[in-house]
This record gives C-alpha cells, sequence and structure tokens, in this order.
C-alpha cells in the first residue's frame, strides 16, 4: 500500500512536467529525422529497400545515440522535482519507509521510457505510411521488415536498458545537479560510437546493451557477433544488474539524513 501511494503521488508530479513532454518528444525527433533522410534523401529505389532504411535507421539512432541521453536527463528531470523544491529535507523528515519512496521515482522512470517506445512505435509506423504519398516513385506499399520483428527490437532494447537506467536513477537521486548525469553519459557514450563492435565492451558496458540487443535480434550479420553475449545472457545480466544497483542505491538512499 505503500508502495502504491508512492507511486500515484510521482504520477500526479509527471503530469504537467518536462520530463513527460520529454518522453514524447525524443522519439518523435528521432522519427521525424529518419523520416526526412528517407522521403528527400534516399535514391529510387523499391518501397523494400527504403521500409528498410528507415526502420534501421530509427531503431539505431534512437538506442545506440538517443536513448542514453534520454535516459540520463529524464532520470535528472524527475529527481530534480524534489531536488529543486527541497522536497527531500521534508520527505526524509516523515515517519515514512524510504524504500518506496525511492521504488516510486524509478518506477515512473521505466514506465516513461516504455512510454517512449511506444510514442516511438506508433510515429515509425504512422510516418512511414506517409512516406509511400510523399514517394509514389518507391511503388506500392510492401514492408520489408516483419513489424513483430520491429516490435520485439523494441522491447528487447528496453528490458536490456533496465541496468542503464538504474544506474542513472542512482546518480540523478545523489545529486541535485544535471551535471553529474550528463558528464556520466557523455563519457560512456564515447564508447558507443568508437568500441560497439569490440566484444569486451559489449559484454561489460551497460549503455551499449539496448544496441546489443536489437542487433543481435536481427539487424547485423550474425557472423560478426558470434563471440557476444547471446541475447538471452544480455537480458539476464542487464536485470540482475538493474536489480543490484537498486538494492546498493536504496541502502544508500536510506540513510541519507537529507538531500
Amino acid at each position: 500500500m505503500e508502495c502504491f501511494r508512492a507511486f500515484s503521488s510521482e504520477l500526479l508530479k509527471m503530469r504537467r512536467s518536462w520530463a513527460f513532454t520529454l518522453s514524447i518528444a525524443a522519439p518523435l525527433g528521432v522519427t521525424l529525422l529518419i523520416f526526412l533522410l528517407a522521403a528527400f534523401d534516399v535514391p529510387n529505389k523499391e518501397w523494400n529497400d527504403v521500409w528498410i532504411f528507415y526502420l534501421r535507421g530509427i531503431v539505431w539512432s534512437w538506442v545506440l545515440m538517443m536513448l542514453p541521453f534520454y535516459v540520463a536527463l529524464l532520470l535528472a528531470l524527475i529527481a530534480s522535482i524534489d531536488h529543486n523544491a527541497a522536497a527531500w529535507k521534508v520527505l526524509l523528515a516523515q515517519p515514512v519507509s524510504r524504500p518506496p519512496l525511492y521504488v516510486a521515482k524509478l518506477a515512473v522512470a521505466c514506465l516513461l521510457v516504455a512510454w517512449s517506445n511506444v510514442v516511438l512505435a506508433t510515429a515509425s509506423l504512422a510516418l512511414g505510411f506517409l512516406l509511400r504519398r510523399l514517394r509514389p516513385d518507391m511503388g506500392n506499399f510492401g514492408p520489408g521488415v516483419d513489424l513483430g520483428h520491429f516490435l520485439a527490437m523494441l522491447a528487447l532494447a528496453y528490458v536490456a536498458g533496465l541496468l542503464m537506467i538504474a544506474i542513472h536513477a542512482w546518480l540523478s537521486m545523489r545529486s541535485s545537479s544535471f551535471v553529474l548525469s550528463l558528464a556520466v553519459v557523455i563519457f560512456a557514450v564515447i564508447p558507443n560510437f568508437l568500441g560497439f563492435q569490440q566484444e569486451q565492451l559489449q559484454k561489460h558496458w551497460p549503455w551499449l546493451f539496448p544496441f546489443d540487443a536489437v542487433r543481435l535480434y536481427g539487424l547485423q550479420p550474425r557472423d560478426t557477433i558470434l563471440h557476444f553475449w547471446s541475447i538471452q545472457h544480455l537480458s539476464i545480466v542487464s536485470v540482475l544488474g538493474a536489480a543490484l544497483v537498486t538494492s546498493m542505491a536504496i541502502w544508500d538512499f536510506s540513510r541519507r539524513e537529507a538531500a
């Protein structure tokens, strides 16, 4: 009951927050960018080729470039609601259990990231159907990528990103400044671009896990990733790692006197 009340309170805070706005704007921005590239920069090809380019571009741009920054900023915005209002001093002084307060923040963050994937999928399909009207020269509509496969990739990327979400939740709750979260994610994203083909980085870099999940599921030739973790192993590591980080964060949060 205490967890439910804390979660309900957090949801009310999100209704008119920048965090909720970001959860819509970020996936829409990525989708619109790839849509414009497909509509105006792709030479005349068969529709199937363009459809593959379009969906693959959206997925890769989202999980490799946007998602780490989005998660870091989202968690910082969620925590800033209480940081900026100095509400932690009041909350931590109340005779209530502290773990539900932390779990509620994390649950809302996970819910917003899942919601962003729904927005991304919906916008991708809607603009994809619009694309054939702008480019009638490409021929009849015939998806070259199974839609169920596309949705499954987003779901797997979400599960693989749970460890990254848990890390940034802890960072954002520890510091009232955006600087720490953004500094960590800037440092973290650089290896995403420079070493995403490295086997050891794939196995030990949480910010790369979502991208690995989608390429293991079918966005990259299988013979180039034979020595990487399997998608099942990657998902288990992400879930168990998120549980471990969250446990440590709750212990740390429960010992605090004020924020």
